[in-house]
C-alpha cells in the first residue's frame, strides 16, 4: 500500500465529517491540514467518498511562491539535495528555465509538477475545485473558513507576481512557455474561480 505520510499518497486527505480533501504543495496545504483536522488516506479511499474538495490557485502564483520559498529557506530533510541549489536562483527566470522548462514534469520536484500530474490522472469535476483564495475566506460549503496566518515569504512571494509586468524580449519567451506547460492547471483554476463566491 505504501507509506501515506510520502511520497504520491501525502496530499490526499480525508476530513472529520468524511470530505474528502486534495492539497497540493505551495497551496496552503500545512494551514488547511491543520485548520481541518485532515488525515491522510490513499487515494483508493479518497475516491471512494462521496463529497470532495480540492485546493488549488493561480499556477504561476505557486511557482513564484515556490521560487521564493527557496530563496528565504531552503528545505530540510529528505528533500535538502532536490533543493540544495534552489536558492542559488535570485532571477525568477533562470530559475523557472531551470527546474521546470528544463525537465519533464515527472522529473520535477513536486513542488513545481503540475496539478494533472499530482492528481494522477484524475478529472475533478467544477464543484470539487475551491481557489486557495476562495477557502480562506468564506471556506467550502462542508469546511469552514480557516484563521489564515500566512508566513512572510507566502506574503511577499504574492507581491512578486509583479515581476511578470515589464518583462523583457527573453522573459515573455519563458512566460509564453510556462503558460503551455501549466496550460490544463489554469484550466482547473479558471474552474474554480468559476465557482467560488468571490470569482477568484
Amino acid at each position: 500500500m505504501g507509506n501515506i505520510n510520502t511520497g504520491k499518497h501525502q496530499f490526499w486527505f480525508k476530513a472529520p465529517d468524511g470530505t474528502g480533501v486534495r492539497l497540493f504543495p505551495r497551496c496552503g496545504s500545512t494551514t488547511l491540514q491543520k485548520a481541518w483536522d485532515l488525515k491522510q488516506c490513499h487515494k483508493g479511499e479518497w475516491l471512494e467518498l462521496e463529497d470532495k474538495v480540492i485546493v488549488v490557485r493561480d499556477p504561476l502564483e505557486r511557482l513564484i511562491s515556490t521560487w521564493h520559498g527557496a530563496l528565504t529557506r531552503l528545505p530540510t530533510g529528505a528533500h535538502v539535495r532536490t533543493h540544495r541549489d534552489w536558492g542559488s536562483f535570485h532571477d525568477f527566470w533562470d530559475f523557472a528555465r531551470r527546474f521546470v522548462l528544463a525537465k519533464p514534469d515527472a522529473k520535477r520536484d513536486w513542488h513545481v509538477q503540475t496539478y494533472g500530474r499530482l492528481l494522477e490522472d484524475y478529472w475533478p469535476e467544477t464543484g470539487e475545485l475551491w481557489t486557495l483564495n476562495g477557502v480562506s475566506k468564506y471556506g467550502t460549503e462542508s469546511l469552514p473558513a480557516p484563521e489564515f496566518q500566512l508566513n512572510q515569504s507566502r506574503v511577499e512571494a504574492d507581491a512578486n507576481v509583479s515581476l511578470l509586468v515589464g518583462m523583457t524580449d527573453e522573459q515573455e519567451g519563458v512566460y509564453e512557455q510556462l503558460l503551455e506547460v501549466y496550460a490544463h492547471d489554469f484550466e482547473l483554476y479558471y474552474a474554480a474561480c468559476s465557482s467560488s463566491p468571490d470569482g477568484d
